[in-house]
């Protein structure tokens, strides 16, 4: 487990996502990443696709790959070569994918532009000199993309996170969350737990920035 863990620490360091995706181990390797608290700030998502249709489909895996394993002196960098085509299929299969966190999160890192970029580089640079910001990065990724680390976040598995959504008071300086009209459906969690921020309602806490997709807002008042 220690070298899940160390895993899991090295990805939130460098700012970047796991994704598995599963034969044979029927869904373990997954299984033991999100076993650890706060590896959803880090675990995407995972596939457990044990045919060989399923993996041809789903993965976009080479139909040579799965079924010739050649017994040749240029075996491993015929493997290599065909798994590197591999991920760069399911890279292009997931950037046209329907659900829009996935592209997002394939699309930041394949260093591509989002639709709503100019919004998002606005909000960080009004974030730059800015510290402990609580903002859903599952959700918002493009948000820790544009910051280029997660240093200044608050984010899931961190405790003034963690006790803000499961029924605390919100203690960080900053809380960032998407712009939404008052009854539409929001998979920020943030939001979701403080629907008063689409009024900007929330009690200790200002609106200092907005934009056509943002807005932040700072804590006013000290908590003992």
């Amino acid at each position: 487990m220690s070298g899940v863990a160390d895993l899991l620490a090295a990805a939130r360091v460098k700012c970047l996502t796991i994704a598995t995706a599963e034969s044979c181990t029927g869904g373990m390797v997954a299984a033991a990443l999100t076993d650890l608290p706060g590896s959803s700030e880090m675990f995407l998502w995972g596939a457990v696709t044990y045919s060989n249709p399923a993996k041809r489909s789903m993965l976009g895996v080479l139909i040579a790959a799965i079924r010739f394993w050649p017994n040749l002196p240029l075996r491993e960098p015929i493997a290599i070569t065909l798994m590197a085509l591999s991920l760069l299929t399911s890279a292009l299969v997931m950037r046209h994918v329907a659900h829009n966190e996935t592209r997002v999160w394939t699309n930041a890192m394949l260093g591509k532009e989002n639709a709503a970029s100019r919004p998002t580089q606005e909000v960080v640079s009004f974030l730059r000199d800015k510290s402990e910001i609580m903002v859903d990065v599952e959700k918002n990724p493009q948000i820790v993309v544009g910051l280029g680390n997660i240093d200044r976040l608050v984010i899931a598995g961190e405790p003034a996170y963690d006790w803000a959504l499961e029924g605390g008071v919100p203690r960080t300086n900053y809380i960032v969350v998407p712009r939404q009209a008052e009854g539409q459906i929001t998979a920020d969690r943030i939001l979701r737990r403080f629907p008063q921020l689409r009024l900007s309602q929330l009690p200790g806490y200002e609106e200092v920035f907005q934009n056509s997709q943002w807005l932040v807002f700072e804590r006013i008042n000290e908590w003992n």
